[in-house]
Formats: C-alpha cells, structure tokens, sequence
C-alpha cells in the first residue's frame, strides 16, 4: 500500500530538500493542483516551509521553493521534557521532590551578588525572577515581607505535569536564602519568610 499524498510529499522533500511544486508534481505523477493543496496544509501545520525562488525579470507572483522545516516539534519537546521530569522528580518523595527543585533552581539561576539587608535581598529577587519572565512582588507586612507571585511562566507548559509546582518558591528561597512557607489564597501564590535575612557580614 502507497503512502498518502502528504508523506509522500515529505518523503520527496526529504530526498530534494528545494523543491518547487511543479517539480514536486512532475515526480509523483501528480497535477499541481492537488500537490499546492497538500503542500498548503503542511505549511499550517509547519511540516515544510516555502520562501520565494529568485526571478530573472519575471513578471507575476514568485514562484515558491519548498523545504522540509528546520522549526524543532514543540510536541516532541514536550514529550521529552515531561519524561525527563518524571525521571528527576519521583513521585511521592516531597523531601526530595523539593530538593530536587532547589537543585533546578541554583542551575537556573546567575551567580549572585549578596545584598546587604532584607529589603536589598528582597528587589534583588523580584528582578531576578523577573528576568526568568515572573510578574511579583514583594509587600511589607506586620507578619513579615509577602511574596507575591502574580503569573508564572512554567505554569501549564507541560500538561499534565505537577512536577514543577514549588519552582517559584524554590527560585525564591534560593534567591533569598532561607526557606518560605506559602500563605496563598485561592487565586495567587504568596509566600512569607520563616525567619528572618540576618544581614551579611
């Protein structure tokens, strides 16, 4: 049984890496119509990619080169990042499960110059996680200072995976340097220090 029309176009594609339509057409014995028909849609789905040919004073729309996608499949990547979590973050450990984000966050994290004091530790930290694409901030209250998280980029990235629930605490405590306790209401994420920042020496 021959392959569909689609993978047999990729297959093509595979073996003549630029290829117009017509030359497409000409070797699977197909009519143009039917090849820019498949060839539009693997172009929505980002399997091929198409950029102009280059024309010799040729009037008329230009005509298209055809390519397989250099673009790298978000669903494979995804598939391989939630296999490699589950290896690094055994289910049904919270001790290590929160070691093991504290170790994910030191390797996500720049080197870091000390602040001296609460308030210096506690803008460095907002900036920093705001560089990883976080949105917090941090209020003073009479318990302490609160950390609020207000969006977090890992959120959802992965579906179906919890594994990274506690990154942002574990980014923060690492920030910080000392453990947090999570005071969050239902509709955001806020953490309070357990003890105080003694300052540095």
């Amino acid at each position: 049984m021959s392959a569909d029309t689609p993978q047999r176009i990729l297959d093509y594609l595979g073996d003549h890496p630029r290829a117009t339509a017509q030359e497409i057409s000409l070797a699977l014995h197909m009519t143009k119509a039917n090849v820019g028909y498949h060839l539009k849609a693997l172009l929505q789905q980002g399997q091929v990619e198409a950029r102009p040919a280059a024309q010799a004073s040729r009037r008329g729309r230009p005509q298209l080169i055809y390519r397989l996608s250099t673009r790298t499949d978000v669903d494979a990547l995804q598939t391989l990042a939630c296999a490699l979590l589950r290896l690094a973050f055994p289910i049904g450990d919270p001790a290590r499960h929160h070691a093991q984000l504290l170790a994910l966050a030191r390797q996500m994290l720049p080197p870091l110059a000390l602040q001296t004091g609460l308030p210096g530790r506690l803008n460095r930290a907002v900036v920093v996680m705001q560089q990883l694409r976080y949105r917090l901030h941090w209020e003073a209250r009479q318990d302490g200072p609160h950390l609020i998280v207000e969006f977090s980029p890992f959120d959802g990235a992965l579906p179906g995976q919890d594994v990274l629930d506690g990154l942002d605490a574990a980014l923060l405590e690492t920030l910080l340097g000392r453990p947090l306790k999570s005071v969050s209401p239902a509709s955001r994420r806020e953490y309070i220090l357990l003890d105080q920042i003694p300052p540095c020496d």
